[in-house]
């Protein structure tokens, strides 16, 4: 009986990034005997890989469905590596020993666990740098998994961040016979510096798939970071902490660090949303927002109640129903959500979500101030 092969193609949300894997199912085995030929059933179902999370500056580990054995592995940077061929078949993973013929390829240490195998590089890996870890494995009935999956170097000085502002509702209009692009946008003060690498920001009106992950880009305590869900309009510049004023787009802000998303379609919901900002190396839930009209009841979407559930158990809000969010009832396209608490802020003794500490108010002031920082009274 001849091998069978497949070929599959993973998406797992833990990352919100896409794996590759390519497996082998060895098939049942078979003798002949004085009543014919009698089949000895053997297990067709190759591991599946469950999750996979970086662990520190120089370790990966990865979950499997059931016990493994890994042949071995490494690790490339994700800017030189490849895992298409010239034909660009998206379902194709280099072998290792594919993988052994380059020269980026730096060698990693297997620690076998049953289903859990934690992969170590040799040396240690940058701070939100882009990698992909290649490896084969097989269970106890010899099914194998050959695998690719990305991740981003490990990031062990995050800062602290508050979600200070947030403007969901998308608009144009014009400024001095010019057409402007009003595009959504979540605002950030940093209590304490760090590095960004890994921080993303999640819709549960969108859902994680839609999140953006922010630059690994060092902050400093007290910045405010403006992040742009949507890029229409010129001159949308990520900018550099050194550099506040490169961006002159709508809403841009010279006294804040301004980020954009390739994104150019809707984002946010326009009335009812809970945005979360998610330490994705680690899972673990930064702070959370949600707003929602007056009298709402029960969350609209599943995915609303799941956040909030979530944040309610990493202590960052008192209650999970919408009638505990800031209400979204005067809200335009002009106007945006705003903390109104700045020293409990700066101080760190802000956590908690209540309404109590939100306004809502123009992004643009009269006398054409647009600086988020100074609703933080």
């Amino acid at each position: 009986m001849g091998l069978r092969r497949f070929v599959v193609r993973v998406v797992l949300p833990t990352v919100g990034l896409c794996a590759l894997v390519f497996f082998s199912a060895v098939p049942v085995s078979c003798q002949i005997s004085e009543q014919g030929i009698a089949l000895w059933e053997r297990d067709l179902t190759a591991p599946v890989i469950a999750s996979w999370r970086v662990t520190g500056s120089d370790s990966l580990e990865v979950v499997f469905s059931e016990a493994v054995t890994m042949t071995g592995a490494v690790i490339c940077s994700a800017e030189n590596s490849s895992d298409a061929p010239a034909a660009a078949d998206e379902t194709y993973v280099p072998s290792l020993v594919q993988m052994a013929t380059r020269t980026d390829t730096i060698p990693a240490q297997i620690d076998e666990h049953n289903e859990r195998i934690v992969i170590t590089s040799a040396v240690p890996l940058e701070t939100g740098a882009n990698y992909r870890v290649y490896g084969e494995t097989a269970d106890a009935c010899g099914n194998t998994l050959t695998f690719s999956l990305p991740f981003i170097g490990y990031n062990d000085h995050p800062p602290e961040l508050v979600i200070v502002a947030v403007h969901p509702q998308y608009a144009t209009g014009q400024r001095k016979g010019q057409k402007v692009y009003r595009n959504e946008f979540v605002g950030l003060y940093a209590v304490t510096g760090g590095n960004l690498a890994g921080i993303q920001i999640e819709s549960a009106h969108d859902g994680a798939e839609q999140s953006f992950l922010l630059p690994a880009v060092d902050v400093r305590q007290g910045m405010f970071i403006t992040v742009h869900l949507r890029t229409k309009g010129d001159d949308c510049i990520s900018e550099t902490p050194d550099e506040l004023a490169a961006a002159r787009q709508e809403y841009a802000s010279d006294t804040a660090l301004d980020f954009w998303s390739e994104n150019e379609k809707a984002r946010l919901g326009d009335d009812t949303d809970v945005i979360a900002i998610r330490n994705s190396l680690t899972g673990a839930l930064v702070d959370v927002f949600a707003y929602a009209p007056q009298g709402l009841e029960s969350w609209q979407k599943e995915s609303f109640q799941a956040v909030m559930n979530e944040a309610m158990a990493a202590g960052l809000v008192a209650e999970t129903s919408p009638t505990a969010a800031v209400p979204s009832d005067g809200l335009t396209p002009s106007k945006m959500f705003a903390r109104t608490d700045g020293a409990a802020i700066a101080a760190g003794r802000a956590r908690e979500l209540a309404a109590a500490q939100w306004t809502i108010v123009p992004v643009i002031e009269r006398n054409g101030t647009k600086n988020l920082g100074r609703f933080l009274k």
